[in-house]
């Protein structure tokens, strides 16, 4: 026989008891201890948390921190911090540019992002939705992210388009589904389609036009260029 039987129904007064009598011991053994840790949890919280990380030169990362508001720093310098009320989403190193950092922010709870870059303390907008912002033969491109609507060139939307000098220039087959990562070293181009997010589908080339597909698997990601070769990763099949 289960002693413990009426605690089947809650309306018993045994029960009423026991549960009294538990939370009773439960706030004996444990609202001292969670006073004394509260405020070592909240003061933990409060401090700078790096949420992302990224190369600026050779000597300095670029760092986003959290500790109440959305911060970007160069090495020890604050360089940009995020208005009240606002997150940064995503932060870029801008490729072919030397001191640009390119970060993505939006209001909290929304999933609209403005996007904006940061030169010398500076913050210029760019655009809404925008991804991924790079420069290619001069030009200042980006990926738009057609969340809405469906882009100009036609398709079904949520799609990506990539974008130069307010033209668009690759991506017209992209579906629902498929993003994409843009890497350029000086001339070269380097397009990772995804397809998900474990697939995806290598192109290079020298213009956009003559982007060629090398490799697809699961998981590739563009690393650099190292004597003049073209270093990715991706998950190979054992």
């Amino acid at each position: 026989m289960d002693e413990y039987e009426y605690l089947e129904d809650l309306s018993d007064e045994r029960s009423k008891k026991f549960i009294d009598e538990m939370n009773s011991l439960t706030r004996e053994k444990l609202e001292r201890k969670a006073k004394e840790l509260y405020p070592i949890i909240l003061q933990k919280l409060k401090e700078p948390q790096i949420v992302g990380l990224v190369a600026y030169d050779t000597t300095n990362p670029t760092i986003l921190t959290l500790d109440g508001q959305s911060k970007v720093r160069i090495g020890d310098k604050t360089v940009f911090v995020a208005p009240q009320g606002y997150v940064i989403y995503q932060m870029w190193k801008i490729y072919n540019s030397e001191e640009q950092i390119g970060i993505s922010m939006g209001r909290k709870g929304s999933d609209k992002t403005t996007t904006l870059i940061i030169s010398q303390g500076e913050a210029k907008k760019i655009g809404e939705n925008i991804q991924n912002p790079f420069y290619y033969l001069g030009q200042l491109c980006y990926v738009k992210v057609y969340r809405d609507s469906a882009p100009p060139d036609g398709g079904d939307y949520p799609t990506q388009r990539v974008i130069c000098n307010d033209t668009m220039v690759w991506g017209k087959d992209l579906k629902p589904g498929e993003f994409i990562q843009v890497n350029v070293f000086e001339d070269l181009l380097a397009i990772v389609k995804h397809r998900g997010w474990s697939y995806g589908e290598l192109f290079i080339g020298e213009s956009f036009e003559g982007l060629r597909k090398i490799d697809e698997g699961e998981v590739i990601d563009v690393l650099g260029v190292v004597k003049g070769e073209l270093v990715y990763q991706k998950k190979m099949k054992l």
